[in-house]
């Protein structure tokens, strides 16, 4: 398993604005905390899309050699131009916030897709 004794420059993505989206949790996020993240878009899904985001959520790492997995997918609902995606936290760092950097890697991928973010949530569904 790997550590999470490493820097994670957060400035490096500013780019990707994931402040404007996102705050930190106002829920205790720990091990065995089950949440979900919604989010609009600015336009419908493409098939591809539709395809390939469930997978990047539930085969997501993080870290330096990225072998580390903090979430287990449990279920994925896409619609039109929304996704809501529910996980449970199977590892908590004490030293980063995991969903952060999460929404950090698919806000830059849905930019990079052509899609704008309407609106984001994260909210807890059991602690």
């Amino acid at each position: 398993m790997s550590s999470d004794d490493f820097e994670f420059d957060f400035e490096r993505f500013a780019w990707v604005g994931i402040d404007r989206y996102y705050t930190t949790p106002t829920f205790e996020h720990t091990k065995g905390t089950i949440f979900e993240i919604e989010l609009v878009v600015n336009k419908p899904f493409e098939e591809v899309d539709i395809q390939m985001l469930p997978s990047f959520m539930e085969y997501w790492t993080y870290g330096e050699d990225k072998y580390i997995k903090p979430f287990k997918l449990i279920e994925v609902e896409m619609k039109d131009n929304s996704i809501k995606v529910r996980f449970e936290t199977v590892r908590k760092s004490k030293k980063f916030d995991e969903i952060k950097i999460l929404l950090i890697d698919v806000v830059s991928i849905l930019d990079i897709s052509g899609y704008e973010i309407y609106s984001l949530k994260v909210n807890a569904i059991s602690q």
